[in-house]
């Protein structure tokens, strides 16, 4: 009941989100694991299993108040893509996959790539690994009853990187 957070808290220590990289014991490993001691992650632990939008807005707010992001919901693929271009990671809903034996499911996983072609998923069941799949059995997954959900956060990943020095801009971040 908790892959919306777990896909929430990954893209958000990517874009640097304050306080989502707090590690804390996973239960599965024993090890420490960021994002696991995030207050998010433990108010959440606390909480009844399973987010909606609504849900998850609630907790958001309460949890993190003035942090800002996007939740939406519908079918507009060239979202996702002009996000992807910008290097933006978008929790996205999935209805099925591999790991699943391809029954139907009810999860969310952070989608790191979407252009005219393919879209790329990293499931928070099975971290490391690139699923890539060609953009219409991207769609197929992604929407229930025609509507997909798509979350995500509005700090830029490519300014945490900047922070840094790796990344140099010549012009204007859209």
């Amino acid at each position: 009941g908790l892959c919306v957070i777990c896909s929430v808290i990954f893209n958000g220590i990517y874009q640097g989100v304050p306080g989502l990289d707090v590690p804390g014991r996973d239960e599965r490993t024993g090890r420490d694991v960021g994002g696991k001691g995030s207050e998010l992650w433990l108010a959440a632990k606390r909480a009844p299993g399973g987010y909606s939008p609504e849900k998850l807005a609630e907790l958001v707010k309460r949890v993190m108040p003035g942090e800002r992001y996007v939740s939406y919901l519908g079918d507009d693929y060239e979202v996702l893509k002009k996000l992807s271009a910008q290097g933006y990671p978008v929790a996205v809903t999935m209805s099925t996959g591999s790991l699943y034996g391809y029954r139907t499911v009810a999860h969310m996983v952070s989608g790191i790539h979407f252009d005219d072609d393919y879209a790329c998923i990293v499931d928070n069941n099975d971290p490391g690994r690139y699923y890539w799949m060609p953009k219409q059995e991207f769609l197929r997954r992604w929407m229930t009853g025609g509507i997909g959900w798509a979350w995500w956060w509005l700090r830029h990943p490519l300014l945490r990187l900047a922070a840094y020095g790796a990344v140099h801009f010549i012009g204007p971040i859209l």
